[in-house]
């Protein structure tokens, strides 16, 4: 019987040659009691892939500047600690997950799709959310992709299972691994330093039913995560979304506390979504 280990998992992490550096030394000096506007430009300026995102994004029209952002330090101003946060994080995940090199680009194209709707549902629920609920949906599911790598046989066949039996999938990856996605995303995301916040999200995404207790931001951006996972599970299986998948949740129907009257219209909009990113 093949043993599986977690430790052999986090070896890789620490291991890849992109591992996140920058994301690492960006949430310690953000973490910090003062933060230094100055050390955290020396820290971006040394990758010219986060500078260059940094500028487009700072000189869209989404943040609405009357005068192009010249300078890095203007840029950065422009976005905010946590606006610039999730772009060195996006843009780390998004080398990470190349360099894994899965068999295929199911998981990439999953949370690409979940990111989307995430911020689409902060857009419309939970504004402030918007920049995390967007990381977090690219970042949610880290540790699967990690398990894939390392034990990409076993895996195809937990699918297969998953699949024939339509069983639970955080079940069978306890059956067969010993461990879930969850608990490898969270140990490999708390090594990095990440924010936990979005290690909550990573952690519970899949078990928030059983939380009694978060920070408020923690449990709204867990929720909207979990629910645009579950959208997008669903447009997967059936190309379609209805009401009927917010009403038979109760969490979902709470995301939507007073804004009942937005449902069908905020998940056309996830729908046309999920669509352009087929």
């Amino acid at each position: 019987m093949t043993k599986y280990s977690a430790e052999e998992i986090l070896d890789v992490a620490g291991n890849i040659s992109c591992a996140p550096t920058v994301v690492i030394e960006l949430n310690t000096l953000i973490g910090k009691a003062k933060v230094n506007i100055n050390e955290i430009l020396s820290l971006v300026e040394k990758d010219q892939g986060v500078v260059s995102r940094v500028f487009k994004v700072a000189n869209s029209s989404f943040y609405g500047r009357a005068k192009k952002a010249e300078s890095l330090k203007d840029a950065i101003v422009t976005l905010g600690l946590i606006g610039l946060q999730f772009l060195v994080i996006e843009h780390a995940l998004k080398n990470i997950m190349k360099d894994l090199k899965t068999k295929d680009d199911f998981l990439w194209k999953h949370t690409m799709q979940v990111s989307a709707a995430s911020m689409i549902l902060a857009k419309h629920l939970q504004r402030n959310l918007f920049n995390d609920a967007a990381v977090s949906g690219i970042i949610h599911d880290i540790g699967k992709a990690f398990i894939i790598n390392v034990y990409p046989d076993a895996y195809l066949t937990l699918q297969q299972e998953v699949n024939e039996k339509q069983i639970d999938a955080i079940d069978a990856e306890i059956k067969i691994f010993g461990f879930d996605h969850t608990i490898i995303g969270e140990l490999i995301t708390n090594k990095w330093n990440f924010p936990q916040r979005l290690i909550d999200v990573i952690h519970y995404h899949h078990s928030f039913d059983s939380v009694k207790e978060f920070p408020a931001g923690s449990q709204r951006l867990i929720e909207i995560v979990k629910l645009a996972d579950i959208l997008e599970n669903k447009y997967y299986a059936h190309a379609v979304l209805s009401k009927k998948d917010i009403e038979e949740n109760d969490f979902s129907m709470k995301l939507f506390a007073g804004k009942e009257d937005q449902v069908e219209s905020i998940l056309e909009e996830i729908s046309c979504e999920f669509c352009i990113g087929k």
